[in-house]
C-alpha cells in the first residue's frame, strides 16, 4: 500500500524481512534475528525528512561500489543465519546511503565510532536518519547506547537512547 515491502513486511512477519514489489506481487522471505543480537539507538533531535534525504543521494554510483554493496549485504544476511555476528562489523558498510546522509547528521561519524569502541559489531543509519542503530550483544547493548547518546549530549544535542530486541512474530489482532 505505502510502495515499501521492506518497511511493511518485518511489521507483519517480525524478524529479518528482505521483500521485492513486483508488478502483480510483492516476494519476501523471513529469517530468524538471532536472539543474542540486540540493538542500541540514538534518536537526536536533529530533522531529517525522508524526501531531503533522498535528494542527497547520487543519480548513480560506481560498479565497483555496487558490487561491494551486494557482497555486504549477502555477508549480512547469511551471517546472522549463521549467527556469525562479528562478520557485521564488515557486513554493515554501506556505499548507496550512509555517505551521503551522514553529512545530515552531526556527529554521525564519531558516533559509529563509539559505538564500536563500546562493543557494537557495527552501526549505521536507520532509515533515512536521523536516528542511529548500533548492532550488539546483549552484554554491551546498554553501554553501547550510552556512548552513543553521550555523543550527542557532549555537543549540545537533546536525544533519546534505546536498547531494543528484535520483534520475533511481527503484528498480531488483538
Amino acid at each position: 500500500m505505502e510502495g515499501h515491502p521492506d518497511n511493511v513486511a518485518p511489521a507483519i512477519y517480525g524478524n529479518l524481512c528482505c521483500a521485492t514489489g513486483l508488478k502483480t506481487k510483492v516476494l519476501n522471505t523471513v529469517i530468524s534475528v538471532p536472539p543474542e543480537l540486540h540493538f542500541a539507538v540514538v534518536v537526536p533531535e536533529v530533522m531529517v525528512s525522508t524526501e531531503y534525504a533522498r535528494s542527497v543521494l547520487p543519480n548513480h554510483v560506481p560498479f565497483k561500489e555496487a558490487v561491494q554493496n551486494v557482497s555486504h549485504t549477502s555477508l549480512f544476511v547469511t551471517s546472522l543465519i549463521t549467527h556469525q555476528l562479528s562478520n557485521l562489523s564488515v557486513a554493515l558498510d554501506d556505499n548507496l546511503h550512509v555517505p551521503y546522509r551522514k553529512t545530515l547528521i552531526p556527529h554521525c561519524d564519531e558516533v559509529f565510532e563509539v559505538a564500536k569502541a563500546a562493543g557494537a559489531y557495527g552501526a549505521t543509519i536507520s532509515g533515512s536518519g536521523s536516528t542511529l542503530i548500533a548492532y550488539v550483544d546483549k552484554a554491551h547493548v546498554q553501554d553501547v547506547a550510552e556512548a552513543m547518546g553521550a555523543v550527542f549530549t557532549s555537543n549540545g544535542i537533546e536525544n533519546k537512547t534505546y536498547c531494543l530486541e528484535a520483534d520475533s512474530s511481527g503484528a498480531s489482532i488483538i
